[in-house]
């Protein structure tokens, strides 16, 4: 109960304020035995005398009212430039009053982003996401034509990450978010199943057994316009979530329930994932032919097929089928993850680092043993084989130590002029 009436006494406090003062001034004029004539009095006496600065006041606030104006364009038109106003004290001045740093943030991020470069993206994308080229050179392009668009009315994209799990779907979301600086939203679409989901994503207002609560989706709009919001197996989101949020892509806004405030959403990026029909997609993206449009035809077939959302489907901007990982493509996965778990013991490998090679014999093997399945069995498995010897080799006061691959082994060895096996595991 006691929870529930702090927010609305919270809210309440300007209004009480108000109260307080007319209640004192009340006090007063009875301590005082002033009278309502007199008081009237005063007040007409006051203005009457404050009658020669009503004319010059008026001229300044004029004037002041005309230079803001003037700022405000000349500033636009130099940041359109590249440039920026030399600060003085009357440029301060302006720009604490037309709120003018909060819009040069906004501007450079939105002039940023419609420049983006396509290729350094991708790039940057492919060094990291293994053994999805294709999709990371695809979506680098998609989202620079979209945020070269000067108007938006919907949300910068929405796309569909499709494919077997652990294929990295979210792990490519994550990768945008650092590269293009832009806050990331996970959301499990599992839990929002039941109509409930509506207040969890959009808030709830007054009720008369409590007080409104934020929303998740909303709460992190508000906060963040430019955000990634990622809805992981969107397809197991109860049908009202999924009305609500059609509605929302196609007005480029959302309702908060809690606020009755109208937020944007044309800045946001909207990635969505799904494991539907996985082995029939994974087969749809293994085949060689270099038709790309064909291939997305087949898989949104597929996705209809498995009783995926339709409306879904139609409101896409684009689909984007994930392959499974070769063997190859689960080394390197390894081998970054190892050179992660190495610097996070505070340790050092050889320069050039893992090389992926005997690290797939590895994995091969296991595979055929049905150890290992997926990449999130690999990192599993990879962190039982080798974070007892890095432990081992943090406690001796080892700097660095180098993995060596054999007969079946991971070896971690200290790379000190003596070598000291640390330890050895046996697969």
């Amino acid at each position: 109960m006691l929870t529930s009436l702090i927010p609305r006494l919270s809210k309440a406090m300007p209004l009480m304020m108000v109260t307080f003062l007319l209640l004192l001034a009340l006090q007063l004029s009875l301590m005082l035995h002033l009278s309502w004539h007199l008081l009237a009095h005063w007040v007409a006496a006051l203005l009457d005398a404050g009658r020669p600065l009503y004319l010059p006041l008026g001229v300044v606030t004029f004037a002041l009212t005309l230079l803001g104006v003037f700022y405000d364009r000349s500033s636009d038109r130099l940041l359109q430039r590249g440039l920026q106003r030399r600060k003085t004290l009357t440029t301060s001045f302006l720009t604490l009053f037309t709120h003018r740093r909060h819009l040069e943030e906004i501007m450079v991020r939105d002039q940023h982003e419609s420049s983006l470069n396509a290729e350094e993206l991708a790039t940057s994308l492919r060094a990291r996401v293994i053994g999805q080229d294709a999709i990371c050179t695809d979506i680098a392009q998609q989202l620079r034509r979209r945020l070269a668009l000067r108007v938006h009315d919907k949300p910068v994209g929405i796309f569909l990450f499709a494919g077997p799990a652990g294929n990295g779907k979210k792990y490519l979301a994550k990768q945008l978010s650092r590269h293009m600086d832009r806050p990331l939203l996970t959301l499990d679409v599992t839990d929002l199943s039941s109509p409930y989901a509506l207040s969890l994503l959009w808030g709830a207002p007054n009720t008369p057994t409590g007080a409104a609560t934020p929303g998740l989706l909303t709460r992190q709009v508000k906060a963040h316009p430019t955000s990634i919001i990622v809805l992981e197996d969107i397809e197991k989101a109860h049908s009202a979530v999924l009305k609500k949020l059609l509605t929302a892509w196609n007005d480029g806004a959302l309702q908060d329930n809690a606020t009755h405030e109208t937020l944007s959403i044309k800045r946001c990026i909207f990635i969505l994932t799904s494991t539907v029909a996985a082995q029939d997609l994974s087969h749809c993206a293994e085949l060689s032919t270099s038709d790309t449009e064909r291939r997305r035809g087949d898989a949104v077939a597929l996705l209809r097929r498995a009783d995926f959302p339709a409306d879904i489907l139609n409101r896409l901007d684009r689909l984007f089928l994930f392959r499974p990982l070769s063997d190859r493509d689960m080394a390197r996965v390894a081998a970054l993850e190892m050179e992660q778990m190495v610097e996070g013991y505070g340790l050092h490998l050889p320069p050039g680092g893992i090389d992926p090679t005997p690290l797939q014999r590895v994995i091969t093997l296991n595979k055929e043993r049905h150890v290992i399945s997926t990449v999130r069995d690999l990192l599993r498995f990879v962190e039982d084989m080798i974070s007892d010897g890095l432990i081992a080799a943090q406690q001796q006061g080892k700097r660095r130590v180098k993995l060596t691959f054999h007969d079946g082994r991971i070896i971690v060895e200290s790379d000190d002029t003596h070598d000291t096996r640390l330890s050895q595991t046996s697969l």
